[in-house]
Formats: C-alpha cells, sequence, structure tokens
C-alpha cells in the first residue's frame, strides 16, 4: 500500500475547510454543515496542525485565506467535487 494512504490526514477535514472558506465564517460553516461552531474549529486546529501552516487570517469579523489556505482550497476543489459524484453516481446496469 502506498505511504500516502497511512497519513493521519481525515479527508472530512477537507471538506470542512472548503465550506468554511466558502462561508469566510467558522459560525456560518458550522450552520451549513450541522454541526456545532466548536466541531468546525477544533476541525480546523487539526487541518492546520497537519498542514503545518496557517490557512486563514481574521479580516474584520471574519476570516480570509491565506496564500496557503488557497493552494489547498484550489486543489481541495479539483478533487473533492469528481470523488463526491464517483461515491454519489448510480451503478452502471448490463444490458443482458
Amino acid at each position: 500500500m502506498p505511504d500516502i494512504y497511512e497519513r493521519d490526514l481525515d479527508l472530512n477535514l477537507l471538506r470542512v475547510f472548503a465550506v468554511v472558506a466558502e462561508e469566510r465564517s467558522i459560525t456560518r460553516a458550522a450552520s451549513r454543515l450541522y454541526i456545532t461552531q466548536p466541531a468546525v474549529s477544533a476541525a480546523m486546529r487539526r487541518l492546520t496542525s497537519f498542514v503545518g501552516a496557517e490557512l486563514f487570517a481574521r479580516q474584520g469579523r471574519g476570516i480570509v485565506l491565506n496564500s496557503r489556505g488557497a493552494e489547498l482550497l484550489n486543489a481541495t476543489r479539483a478533487h473533492l467535487a469528481p470523488l463526491v459524484a464517483a461515491a454519489t453516481e448510480a451503478p452502471k446496469r448490463s444490458k443482458r
């Protein structure tokens, strides 16, 4: 098995990260994800720890992506949508 599968990244963190980035708010992201604000904050701390760099900066009453966060969001968007589509796609039926 390739080493990449043995890393400790919970891929759900990337889904939470994408919503936080879109909403620019931990509270609004929590509401949209139907989880608590402390759970979203904890998820972002875990992701930041895994990445080893800050992903957001405070701006006014909200947050914005920094350059590292923008890079991660671009990669996340490029791969998350096709993964969700593949997982939810109806199985193809044989014509026999």
